[in-house]
């Protein structure tokens, strides 16, 4: 496999087809990596194999050609932005009609009566469609603004380069700062966007007619309504990602565009084809070396699907009328935590440590949320429409003695137990194990029991976090001080 001899057809559909064993795999990809001739190769055979399989699904006469026209565009974008960049494509023009090929071949195998359980579908593209204009709403001539509010704030953020005003109004033209803060924004009825940290979003258009976000860093976008005929974009580079009324997430960093969805569907598109990602899916679109993007559409498994889902849980106001002037109809509400501890109010997590909630006036309820999710030292706070109220929880205990003496005590138990090093046995047998760290945030009590654990950082799996975290949590240290404090297992 050198830069002169091409990797043969069929080891490419095996290495797109998950069978090539590890070591021979990493060398196919090595060569790849380095030779463009292979690398048009693999996507290509990429995409008969997809096709192939959606094909075989499909009921005569119906062959789906405009879901196979959309693939041919994705796998021969790289050639167009070539030409657009004054490159000479002629030597790549014969990949091309191997495209036509493939997708010849396919309709043929679907004629011959290829059956579908023959067929490696693993990769699992999203289905393209042209995108269409959509209609403009026939019921307005003129736009009107549509209301939001800022419904969550904490840490630093930045709003038209000024510090953020939590009762200023949300307008089209507001562009939003985050640095180590972050913000939800909600705009209707059960319909809100987070922005994370060290992100810029700047709303283009906030109206009847369009909703338009543009991001670098990430959002979070929760969307169960919309008006009629009214359209929701998140612009990213240039993409677009098109909602249809859905939950999911877009990250735009450095170039390269993720999108999750997790209900619902949306459609990315670049403006002339767009790509489906349905529930349970990811789409992304990854810069290579030399700067052509790489189309990869897959499902999310289901551990990742799941944090995902809890991760996408945001604070929204339970009543929301457009006609409100919402400083003055709501409550913002100062809750005052420890850093790393889960709050909850009215029984639903919220955040951790500090931040700022608009809620309804009323009796409402802050809490601490324990490791198991049950509520913890409760307490209960009004909140006064158009006034800000503090709602405080006490320190958890312990307080901050004996540090130096309980980390020593907890060091010695983990460094002779058996079953710390039963969770590390596959990282030792594999000579995986030096470098490999877990930080986590340890509360004893005086009788040496523990009031809480957090993990706080790792470079481990979430197995192995999760099975050393166990074996933390289950020492008894001898009576003593209590205390609070990082501990590090390295090794």
């Amino acid at each position: 496999m050198s830069r002169t001899a091409h990797i043969e057809p069929q080891v490419l559909a095996e290495l797109c087809r998950g069978n090539l064993s590890g070591s021979k795999a990493s060398k196919v990809r090595a060569h790849i990596d380095s030779c463009e001739q292979c690398q048009s190769a693999q996507s290509r055979i990429a995409t008969g194999l997809v096709s192939m399989a959606d094909i075989a699904s499909e009921q005569a006469p119906d062959l789906g050609w405009d879901h196979i026209g959309a693939r041919i565009y994705w796998s021969t974008s790289s050639e167009r932005r070539a030409k657009e960049r004054g490159m000479t494509p002629t030597r790549r023009l014969p990949w091309i009609a191997g495209s036509v090929a493939v997708v010849a071949g396919a309709a043929l195998f679907w004629g011959l009566g290829g059956n579908e359980a023959h067929l490696d579908t693993r990769i699992a593209l999203s289905e393209p469609e042209p995108v269409q204009a959509s209609a403009p709403n026939p019921a307005s001539t003129t736009p009107e603004p549509i209301p939001g509010a800022v419904i969550f704030a904490q840490g630093p953020v930045e709003t038209d380069g000024v510090a953020l005003d939590l009762d200023a109004p949300v307008l089209a033209g507001t562009e939003y700062r985050t640095g180590a803060g972050r913000l939800v924004v909600q705009f209707g009825e059960s319909s809100a966007f987070r922005i994370a940290p060290n992100s810029k979003l700047a709303i283009e258009r906030l109206d009847s007619e369009k909703i338009a976000l543009r991001i670098e860093g990430r959002v979070d976008v929760d969307i169960t309504r919309r008006l009629p005929g009214q359209e929701f974009v998140v612009i990213a580079g240039r993409h677009e990602v098109q909602v249809r009324g859905t939950a999911f997430r877009v990250d735009f960093t450095e170039g390269d565009l993720g999108v999750q969805c997790i209900r619902g569907k949306v459609v990315v598109t670049d403006g002339s084809h767009g790509v489906h990602v349905p529930a349970g899916q990811r789409f992304e679109i990854l810069r290579d070396a030399l700067g052509d993007a790489a189309l990869r559409a897959l499902p999310i498994d289901g551990p990742a699907l799941d944090a995902l889902e809890t991760a996408m849980q945001m604070p929204m106001l339970s009543t929301w009328d457009p006609e409100w002037s919402l400083a003055g109809a709501t409550a913002l509400v100062e809750v005052e935590g420890a850093k790393g501890q889960s709050i909850a109010v009215d029984g639903s997590f919220v955040g951790e440590g500090g931040f700022v909630l608009r809620t309804s006036a009323g009796q409402h309820e802050v809490a601490w949320l324990d490791r198991d999710g049950s509520l913890s030292q409760s307490r209960p706070y009004e909140a006064v429409a158009g006034k800000r109220v503090r709602a405080t929880l006490p320190t958890p205990r312990p307080i901050q003695r004996g540090k130096a003496e309980r980390k020593r005590q907890l060091l010695a138990a983990m460094s002779t137990s058996k079953r710390a090093e039963q969770c590390l046995a596959k990282l030792t047998k594999h000579g995986l194990r030096s470098g490999a760290y877990l930080t986590l945030e340890v509360g004893v009590n005086e009788d040496g029991s523990q009031s809480h654990l957090n993990l706080l950082d790792s470079n481990l799996s979430p197995t192995i976090q999760a099975c050393l975290r166990d074996v933390v949590d289950a020492q008894e240290l001898p009576k003593g001080s209590a205390a609070s404090f990082r501990f590090r297992l390295s090794y």
